[in-house]
């Protein structure tokens, strides 16, 4: 069908486009040949299927995005052989929270490592908090807002810098973003908390976004900090920026470890 071959076309750009891919016209070929015979195919999963393509690509570590036929030939083969992922993905996996691997995050190092739990305790709460704000605050500086660029585009790139509670600037001419978990302190006042204190704010000015905002959440506060009176002025709050769990395995996947438990009881 014309039409249907049509937004395949401009789809297929389109997207390849926002992942830095580019398409030659022997790879559009090949995407093409996939729907042969489905010429009925709703439009929504037509960008599913190619968005599916563009993980397993990215995948393969290209050198300057330039994907050949040989390159996608052996993706969509791949994708029509592991039948064995899809049944995972359509399959509920039941998993004792007891018996899922723990992984931590090392700030350091840029990645997760297994974990040894010895038995639940009390204080494996405020090990649990801890790693929540770790894990969010490398998500969220891996988007595309906060991702800092190369030395070569900082002319041509902007990024939100964010800070913490132990790296905020007590400069009043200083506008920050100020990242941390909502609080109140014993004294009736709402903080931003982090691993390194907390920090006053006043949210009589604010702005706030979408969401329902609750102790204990993750939050973004711009403003600017009020030396004379002691606290962070909020302008604006919102959350941090959500990821897709596919991107995230695409980083990660050590963190695919229901997958993993499934294949272990398979074998």
């Amino acid at each position: 069908m014309p039409s249907q071959d049509k937004y395949i076309r401009k789809q297929a750009f389109r997207i390849f486009k926002t992942n830095q891919l580019t398409l030659t016209k022997p790879v559009l070929k090949c995407i093409q040949n996939i729907f042969v015979g489905n010429e009925n195919w709703p439009e929504k999963q037509i960008s599913e299927v190619l968005s599916a393509l563009t993980l397993r690509i990215k995948k393969q570590n290209l050198a300057d995005g330039v994907i050949t036929k040989e390159i996608m030939e052996t993706v969509i083969k791949e994708i029509e052989n592991n039948n064995e992922e899809v049944a995972e993905l359509e399959t509920l996996v039941l998993v004792s929270s007891f018996d899922v691997k723990k992984f931590h995050y090392d700030k350091v190092r840029d990645m997760f490592e297994l974990k040894t739990v010895d038995s639940p305790k009390a204080m494996t709460q405020i090990c649990m908090e801890r790693e929540r704000y770790e894990i969010i605050y490398q998500r969220m500086h891996r988007h595309k807002v906060f991702k800092q660029p190369s030395i070569s585009n900082r002319r041509k790139q902007a990024a939100y810098t964010v800070v913490t509670t132990d790296s905020i600037s007590f400069d009043t001419n200083d506008r920050q973003t100020l990242f941390g978990a909502l609080y109140e302190n014993r004294e009736g006042q709402i903080i931003v908390d982090g691993p390194g204190g907390g920090v006053r704010i006043d949210l009589s000015n604010a702005v706030l976004g979408m969401g329902l905002f609750t102790y204990n959440s993750m939050v973004l506060c711009e403003g600017t900090f009020n030396s004379i009176l002691g606290h962070f002025e909020v302008e604006s709050m919102g959350f941090p920026p959500k990821e897709a769990r596919e991107n995230t395995l695409t980083d990660f996947p050590v963190l695919n470890f229901f997958a993993n438990e499934k294949k272990k009881k398979n074998s």
